[in-house]
């Protein structure tokens, strides 16, 4: 029997998931660990949005067991080999092991998808939740700058 962290998987998002993506990135505990902590309005969400869905060099997946959305994953082009990976968990699915899920899973979509990868994490030094996720996910701490600590992983097909 497979357990919940290998049924897990994510698929592109779509236009539905606009505002589902919308309330969890404007929940709370998301804004204080983000990078843009402001509350975000629906306009300028749907502008984002739109831009990431028709970007070659931005992935936007969702992160889902069954039919469930726990979350999204997204992965922005750094340079031609290098992506950085954002993570941001339904506000209901977190404290369950699902944010390593759906890293994973990421990593899985983005080697079927790409040659060659390392992935690079900025996460708020503070952020003690993320930090032990991407470490069990399999990152290593590579550099801190300011209140933030980057960390990487690599992998070659």
């Amino acid at each position: 029997m497979k357990s919940s962290a290998e049924e897990l998987q994510v698929r592109p998002a779509t236009e539905l998931d606009s505002a589902m993506i919308f309330a969890w990135r404007n929940d709370p505990v998301t804004r204080a660990v983000s990078v843009a902590t402001e509350e975000i309005t629906w306009d300028d969400h749907q502008k984002w949005f739109a831009i990431v869905l028709a970007d070659p060099d931005r992935h936007l997946l969702l992160a889902q067991l069954a039919e469930q959305r726990m979350g999204v994953v997204r992965f922005d082009r750094v340079s031609d080999q290098t992506w950085e990976i954002s993570l941001n968990l339904a506000p209901e699915t977190r404290g369950r092991g699902r944010g390593v899920a759906s890293i994973k899973a990421g990593h899985r979509w983005l080697l079927n998808n790409e040659k060659r990868a390392q992935i690079i994490a900025k996460v708020r030094a503070s952020n003690e939740v993320s930090l032990r996720a991407f470490g069990k996910a399999g990152y290593t701490e590579e550099s801190r700058f300011d209140d933030w600590v980057q960390l990487v992983w690599r992998h070659e097909k």
